[in-house]
């Protein structure tokens, strides 16, 4: 019986209940028009050839034919796709990415998804819509400045991309110069070659280049003098001992050697490059160069992770350290380094520096004896001025103390960025990462992305960890 119930019941249910009703078209709704351009870059794609073609190639064939296209259409809603081209958006997302170039042709700079604003940039980098190469540079240095006001998140791409792009187009190195890769170059550069160098040149190169803020010592404010000359001369002195004594010169073991390595240019961006039939070599300075062979591309540059030296910093931090011994500072500061060489060189040196500054304080003592006459007359307004500055004399003002480091606030660390970050630093598990749902690679962009404006630098490697020259840093930023 119990069957046959079940039966019955399915019959009535699909007989009273649920039946086919026709789908009756709505009134007064319009179908949309496709505009024939778009219809015209949509047969691209759909041509039978295309599935030979590459990704890139239908990107760059697309791009050329609506290079001029304009649009009026309003679509405000948010498009999210990674590594977007034509062919990631539907129709009306289409039309809405192109109405929101073209007003921003037009000078109307507005905020919008972020996938509109790399797909635009990936329109740059493959000379869509621009004359040739110097307009295309032109054009992206100026929107990744406008729009990285309204969007930092586009920053750190767009900052390598235009790297990449001098490189690749052969434009002039000059428009590299005031890049913190070329400064490096530099500084270190001024490091490998001290001979002819002043003292203060030195000193300027190991702090930029260090990972001790020396700039922020006391020492510095008050001697740098001292601190120049010594630095200067230790260095030098350091860079003879190494000659003599071992393999490696003093800045391949502070800095790393120079190297030759394969790299990828426009990492991450939709890129199609154009074949090339000769090698090219691209000279950005006298430390670092590009070469393409074969379409592949390779980089000579200095083999570091980051622009600040921890063993820099340890060699500047110890000359602190012995100076402030020396001239009788009350603060002190522990030493960075205990090799004992290189102790005895700052020690020497700082003894130089002090029997030249005697020798130069003597050499300035003199009596005029043409004027002794006026001594006794001079006295009695000496002796009341006398009075007076001891009288006015103030207390003597305590000594401000050098700033810390930079604060985060105003980088909008996430809640799980600045946990993952935590994690880092106090070497706990990350395994929540997982448990989560959370992409390691988006949490270490985001960090890095954020933090860049800080340090000029990427704090976090792919392993993942800090990078050893920001640990200190950023656990004393995070009170760790």
């Amino acid at each position: 019986m119990e069957p046959n119930r079940k039966k019955i019941a399915a019959a009535w249910f699909y007989s009273q209940v649920y039946r086919d009703e026709q789908i009756l078209p709505r009134e007064n709704a319009p179908k949309e028009q496709i505009p024939e351009e778009i219809r015209a870059m949509r047969a691209i794609e759909q041509a039978p050839d295309s599935r030979c073609l590459s990704r890139e190639e239908i990107f760059v064939r697309q791009g050329r034919l609506m290079a001029a296209y304009t649009d009026e259409y309003s679509y405000d809603r948010d498009v999210i796709r990674y590594f977007p081209t034509y062919q990631s958006f539907t129709d009306r997302e289409l039309r809405g990415y192109f109405s929101w170039r073209s007003a921003w042709r037009r000078g109307e700079k507005n905020k919008t998804s972020l996938s509109f604003a790399f797909l635009y940039i990936y329109e740059l980098l493959n000379q869509i819509g621009v004359t040739d190469p110097i307009d295309g540079y032109e054009t992206l240095k100026a929107f990744a400045e406008a729009y990285g006001e309204l969007d930092k998140k586009i920053r750190y791409y767009a900052n390598q991309w235009l790297w990449d792009y001098v490189v690749y187009y052969g434009l002039d190195p000059v428009l590299l110069s005031g890049r913190s890769e070329c400064r490096f170059d530099e500084q270190l550069n001024i490091l490998i070659t001290p001979e002819g160098r002043t003292a203060e040149n030195i000193l300027e190169a190991a702090m930029e280049l260090s990972s001790y803020r020396l700039e922020r010592s006391r020492l510095y404010a008050k001697d740098r003098d001292a601190l120049a000359d010594v630095t200067a001369s230790v260095w030098q002195r350091m860079g003879e001992y190494y000659g003599k004594h071992r393999k490696q010169s003093l800045t391949d073991d502070f800095f790393g050697p120079i190297t030759c390595r394969p790299i990828e240019l426009f990492h991450s961006a939709v890129f199609l490059g154009r074949p090339e039939k000769r090698d090219k070599d691209y000279v950005v300075d006298s430390l670092r160069s590009y070469h393409c062979h074969l379409e592949k591309w390779s980089v000579r540059q200095p083999d570091t992770v980051t622009a600040r030296s921890k063993k820099m910093g340890d060699l500047l931090r110890t000359i602190d350290s012995l100076l402030r011994e020396e001239l009788g500072y009350d603060s002190s500061v522990q030493a960075g380094l205990s090799t004992k060489w290189i102790l005895q060189i700052i020690r020497e040196e700082i003894a130089a520096y002090k029997q030249k500054k005697q020798k130069e304080e003597a050499r300035q003592v003199h009596i005029d004896y043409s004027k002794l006459s006026g001594i006794r007359s001079d006295s009695v307004i000496t002796r009341e001025k006398l009075i007076v500055d001891e009288e006015t004399e103030e207390e003597p003002q305590p000594e401000v103390e050098t700033a810390g480091p930079a604060s985060l606030e105003g980088f909008d660390l996430t809640e799980d960025e600045h946990r993952f970050l935590c994690c880092l630093l106090r070497g706990e598990s990350v395994q929540w990462i997982r448990e989560k749902g959370l992409m390691l690679s988006v949490l270490l962009d985001g960090i890095n992305e954020k933090l860049f404006d800080v340090f000029g630098d990427t704090v976090l490697d792919d392993t993942p960890d800090v990078i050893e020259d920001y640990r200190d840093e950023l656990k004393e930023i995070l009170k760790l």
